[in-house]
């Protein structure tokens, strides 16, 4: 699998989902010695916040290419008409004189970590702030457009920029931004998954194995419900009774300290 795409790969998902009962392929009781049996789980579940499977490494395929589509290889490259992404808007931009690579560009990012570990592991917000700089070569801004996740992505990213390289730089490199399918008060959605699976995964995963998943990656509670969301609390219906989760907010004036969660 070495240099091949990963996420998301039709054949390697699918081969991957067809093993025997159970999660592991050996009952060791140490972490660093278990090996799932889905390969493709393997590969992309996290060992800690920052911290991948020991021997595999993945990163998110720079520039233009990694945002055309989900699929670019699979049945001999008939997958990519059906899992395209930012490709049609490419090609209108393209088609309304806009060139690729100096008039837009595309940022993707490993959606696995969370944002905070995104910039020190790869530096991804320093690098996105030098392609916003490059774009910018008018000196009318740029247009920041984000589909879903990606949005919480750019909001990060607006709040790294004003705190690392000021107000004025902001005013300067960026227009506006369009946000699309911007979960920017989380997704219930993402709590239910990290608490119990999802069960629309099946065929691919089991209920075990999608929630594995979901409580490895540490960019899970950057979805979490937040704002109106969570004002109240979540019930959850499961075999072994109801679960319910809530937001707990607690401050202390006297410290000028304050949590939530």
């Amino acid at each position: 699998w070495e240099g091949r795409p990963i996420w998301i790969s039709l054949s390697r998902l699918g081969f991957q989902s067809m093993h025997g009962k159970g999660l592991w392929e050996n009952p060791d009781p140490d972490p660093e010695h278990q090996t799932l049996k889905n390969k493709w789980l393997q590969h992309l579940c996290l060992r800690g916040p920052e911290e991948e499977t020991p021997g595999v490494h993945l990163h998110a395929p720079d520039g233009l290419e990694g945002v055309k589509c989900l699929d670019p290889e699979s049945l001999f490259g008939m997958a990519a008409e059906g899992s395209k992404l930012f490709g049609p808007i490419m090609k209108v931009l393209e088609e309304c004189g806009y060139e690729a690579g100096k008039d837009f560009d595309a940022a993707p990012y490993d959606w696995r970590f969370a944002p905070s570990v995104l910039q020190r592991r790869d530096g991804f917000y320093d690098r996105m702030a030098t392609k916003v700089e490059a774009l910018n070569s008018r000196g009318t801004g740029v247009v920041l457009l984000g589909h879903s996740m990606g949005n919480k992505a750019i909001s990060y990213f607006l709040e790294y920029a004003k705190r690392s390289k000021g107000q004025q730089w902001l005013d300067k490199h960026v227009y506006s931004w369009l946000a699309a399918g911007a979960p920017l008060l989380g997704a219930p959605q993402a709590l239910r998954s990290t608490v119990q699976g999802m069960a629309e995964v099946r065929p691919l995963f089991s209920l075990e194995e999608a929630t594995l998943f979901a409580r490895s990656v540490s960019a899970s509670p950057w979805l979490f419900p937040i704002g109106d969301l969570d004002a109240s609390p979540y019930c959850f219906l499961r075999r072994q009774g109801v679960l319910q989760i809530r937001n707990l907010h607690a401050g202390i004036t006297a410290g000028c300290l304050s949590s939530s969660r």
